[in-house]
């Protein structure tokens, strides 16, 4: 021990059998590893992970020099940071650990992360220069597969006993026998108590014990039952918290968070006492002011407004957007994120087209697609509330004219054919305004359920694909109307708001004191003015208030009532708060109204409309009927625009390259400018842009159908001072012709979503091909004098894709050849919306059978939608061809029946055809080959 080489008192020699000491600490004398196959200073001999005298303890049962082989390969390259590539990876831990370099003999250790077939991930020390072999020593991570293959005595010597794993379970046989986690299990069961779990996911993930099937974190439907429980019953249930010494009675579906579907999780109807296994009827269901299925305890933990089914305005309550399992979560994980709008529904792309199959449709009105109608006042918006609007079946041709204005005032019944493109799951699906026939739908097995007052349609089971709904084209004369009109008289319910608001002795009353001067300062004594000075004074304020929306909303804090917050405080907010507060006036006015959400217009097509998010909107809706001089007649419910205008932004210091752009996409945009906004020439900072390359005739369709992805150049955000700069290519080129670029800015503070195109008009252009597809063969078809052949082929633009044709009219390709009969001749053929032409070429039957040179021509097009001089954008082109003249068929004959006269052909008896197929010609000569007879009727 000090160093004097004597074995002095006190001290003893670990190399003599008989000297005491445990110089590796590994709980074994040295003589006594002096005497066995353990080393006295290596505390685990055979590298295994485990020392000596734990593994020649009788409760690990395992050999201390079960293995004393290496795995040793050799180095094949280093990566320069942290990754090593050996000859054979075979021999190293999967899941990382130490292995070793022999530097001149020396084993010198290092640390990696995981082995993935012959490469070492995570390697936390290069190999010295020198180096070339490199070894694992601890071979633990192996021998159970080893033993099960067979090859622990063959090419996997190297692996050890150390970590015996009996049942393969992730816990070696001595780890469930000691407990060494907590927890005592069965090394021979993976999982001891049958429950799911096998013993190391209890132990070592979730801390449950292996040998209570009742405990454990296996819960699929995420319902705080795991699914031993559910799949049982006995289970007592202190195992879910609720310690009254009762056990289970009930088996539940362990992938269904709400088994009975009465609205209560199931691990909730075990606290209430309710059956959560098949009655739905006794779910305590909790509070839940604004109907939208989220309880409003669960609402104030995840964030999203107790007050709000629609906290984000998207479209889609918070309920669907954020289901019941994932609440504990505060919703991180859902479907949909309730805080973020544009999840709603898909961006940029068509929802559903309405198109108009019968009757006539006025274009100068906006049309309005209901989805969701909303009159229960919640203090922040309006909600709709199931108890109180139930719905029922619907069924094919239910017609309804409860609500809807007289037909007297439609100046036609409009048939829409609504085809949806995406599913409306947990909201309404969007209809006609005033739908009053549901003729049909597919598929006809989807189940429709609707409200009775509040027209609203969902799906109940199946998937919709199209609806025919009848709707009157209504129109009203205001100017003549509007004096007779009064409040409907039948509407109470939608006359409801909250005491406070009627209460003058309260600070709400402040809503309703506003009010009365808007409506008296109008001047109004009708219902239609009453509601239209409302609007108008939220619209464009008046010389003491101006309005402004704000798409970051109204800043409304705890249980304010939002009109109240929005006319004294705020004077600025959202649309869909600016609706809500025009709701509460008009009932404060005396007024039936209620908010709804949907759609308003989309781009028209010629025949219907093609509605995409960009035209989502809410809107207000008054009952007005006629006063009882003129008879009392229904209105309806008018629908009324509350919302100020969005403000209006420029782009200046425009900068756009090139103006000339080949469809080859080899030139990138370039677009810079300053956003501002155009009343005061305020720059807009930190607003996100996005550029889009669109057809000239597209450009007011940004947003919206014409802002594809695949259109988009770039996007980047505006700087402090509101300049900004983006360069890029579209992903797709589109068709040739004149372009404009379109910067889209979406909706954020006063900033809308809208679009802003550039001044400058860019020339798309392209190279074109045209191509000879028949008769063959290709570039030198067979043509027969005397007779009719028909050249058909394809011209497409070189770039893809090819076919840009579509809507462009008025193309033509061109044939020209020297004939040996008829001199020079000019043929000309339409290009039709796919490309396609084709050729009646007619040849002279006395034409010289012989090879012609043809030429086969397109003499370019240049885009003229414009009045602007542009480039040729799809570029003329030629191509030869050789027409192979040949002899064509003269063909003569004569049909007869059987009978004497045999000009009459029965069915069932033989028909006779004789004839000659001679060429024509001066010289004709007979032909051979083959004859096909069709017969069709005279009048097919």
């Amino acid at each position: 021990a000090n160093g004097n080489g004597i074995v002095d008192a006190g001290e003893t020699d670990p190399t003599r059998r008989e000297d005491a000491g445990d110089f590796d600490n590994d709980g074994i004398q040295n003589w006594e590893e002096n005497l066995s196959c353990t080393a006295w200073d290596i505390a685990d001999t055979d590298g295994g992970g485990v020392n000596d005298g734990d593994e020649r303890n009788v409760s690990h049962g395992t050999d201390p020099c079960d293995s004393l082989v290496d795995f040793v390969t050799t180095v094949a390259n280093w990566n320069g940071v942290n990754r090593l590539t050996v000859a054979n990876g075979s021999g190293f831990n999967p899941d990382g650990g130490t292995g070793w370099y022999n530097v001149s003999g020396t084993w010198t250790s290092f640390a990696y992360a995981a082995t993935v077939n012959n490469v070492l991930i995570g390697v936390n020390l290069a190999p010295p220069p020198s180096v070339t072999d490199v070894a694992n020593r601890n071979g633990s991570f192996c021998h159970t597969q080893a033993t099960q293959d067979g090859t622990i005595s063959t090419t996997r010597t190297y692996c050890d006993d150390d970590y015996t794993d009996s049942d393969g379970d992730g816990l070696a046989d001595w780890q469930e026998l000691l407990g060494v986690f907590g927890w005592f299990s069965n090394p021979t069961l993976a999982d001891t108590d049958n429950d799911g779990v096998n013993d190391f996911g209890e132990v070592v993930r979730d801390n449950t014990d292996p040998l209570d099937p009742c405990k454990n974190a296996l819960d699929p439907d995420g319902d705080g039952l795991n699914s031993y429980f559910e799949n049982s019953t006995g289970c007592t249930l202190d195992s879910i918290g609720i310690l009254n010494g009762s056990s289970d009675v009930w088996v539940t579906d362990p992938d269904d968070f709400d088994t009975d579907a009465g609205g209560v999780n199931d691990l909730d109807e075990y606290f209430d006492g309710t059956n959560p296994e098949n009655d739905p009827s006794d779910d305590v269901l909790p509070d839940d002011f604004d109907g939208d299925g989220i309880p409003d305890a669960v609402e104030n933990l995840t964030g999203t407004d107790w007050r709000n089914p629609d906290t984000d305005g998207g479209g889609v309550s918070d309920g669907v957007e954020c289901p019941g399992n994932f609440w504990a979560s505060g919703c991180v994980g859902a479907p949909q994120n309730p805080f973020d709008p544009t999840d709603d529904f898909p961006q940029s792309q068509v929802l559903f087209y309405a198109n108009n199959t019968s009757g006539t449709v006025d274009l100068d009105q906006v049309h309005r697609w209901r989805q969701v109608t909303n009159d229960f006042p919640t203090g922040s918006t309006y909600a709709h509330i199931a108890a109180v609007h139930p719905s029922n079946e619907l069924f094919v041709n239910f017609e309804n004219l409860s609500g809807m204005a007289d037909l007297g005032f439609s100046n036609d019944t409009v048939s829409w054919n609504m085809q949806y493109d995406v599913e409306f799951i947990g909201t309404g699906v969007p209809l006609p305004l005033s739908t009053i026939n549901h003729s049909f739908w597919a598929d006809a097995s989807t189940e429709l359920q609707r409200t009775n007052d509040t027209f609203i349609v969902t799906v109940e089971s199946g998937f919709l694909q199209s609806l025919i709904a009848l709707s009157p084209e209504y129109w009203f004369d205001w100017d003549t109307l509007a004096s007779t009109t009064i409040a409907n008289q039948s509407d109470t319910y939608a006359l409801f708001l909250d005491d406070g608001l009627r209460n003058r002795s309260n600070p709400w009353s402040i809503a309703l004191n506003i009010t009365e001067a808007v409506v008296a300062q109008a001047g109004a004594s009708d219902a239609w003015s009453t509601a239209d000075a409302i609007a108008t004074f939220l619209k464009e304020g008046n010389a003491t208030t101006e309005f402004k929306r704000n798409y970051n909303g109204s800043g409304l804090d705890g249980e304010q009532d939002l009109a109240v917050h929005l006319l004294e405080i705020a004077n600025e907010g959202t649309c869909q708060e600016f609706t809500t507060t025009f709701v509460t006036m008009a009932r404060l006015a005396g007024l039936p109204a209620r908010s709804v959400s949907g759609f308003a217009g989309g781009t028209w097509t010629g025949n219907g409309y093609a509605v995409t998010n960009d035209d989502r909107t809410t809107w207000a809706e008054v009952h007005l009927q006629q006063d009882a001089a003129n008879g009392n007649t229904d209105l309806g419910w008018v629908p009324f625009e509350a919302c100020p205008d969005a403000e209006a932004l420029e782009i200046v210091n425009q900068s756009l390259s090139p103006l000339s752009w080949e469809r080859n996409a080899q030139t990138s945009f370039n677009i810079s400018g300053q956003l501002r906004y155009a009343d005061n020439s305020t720059p807009v900072a930190d607003q996100p842009l996005a550029a889009f390359l669109v057809p000239i005739g597209e450009v007011a369709n940004v947003p919206g159908i014409a802002a594809s992805p695949d259109r988009q150049v770039g996007s980047t955000f505006t700087d402090a001072n509101g300049n900004f700069n983006m360069s890029g290519i579209p992903a797709q080129p589109i068709a040739p012709g004149f372009a404009g670029i379109v910067i889209q800015h979406v909706e954020q503070g006063y900033v809308s979503n809208g679009g802003i195109p550039y001044t400058n008009a860019v020339n798309v252009s392209d190279n074109s091909t045209l191509t000879h597809l028949g008769p063959s063969a290709i570039n030198a078809p067979i043509v027969g004098a005397g007779a009719t052949t028909e050249i058909s082929g394809q011209l497409q633009a070189e770039t893809v894709p090819f076919n840009v044709f579509d809507g462009i009219e008025g193309l033509e390709v061109w044939l020209s050849y020297t004939s040996t009969v008829n001199g020079s001749v000019n043929l000309t053929a339409p290009v039709n919306p796919d490309g396609s032409w084709v050729f009646d070429l007619v040849l002279d039957e006395f034409e010289t059978k012989t090879n012609i040179s043809a030429l086969l021509g397109f003499s370019g097009w240049t885009d003229t939608s414009v009045p602007i001089t542009g480039d040729v954008h799809l570029r003329p082109t030629t191509t030869g061809l050789v027409l192979d003249v040949r002899d064509a068929p003269n063909l003569t004959a004569t049909l007869e029946g059987p009978g004497a006269n045999n000009s009459v052909l029965d069915l069932g008896d033989d028909i006779w055809i004789n004839g000659t197929v001679v060429s024509f010609g001066a010289s004709p000569s007979a032909m051979n080959g083959s004859l096909v007879l069709s017969l069709r009727d005279a009048l097919g």
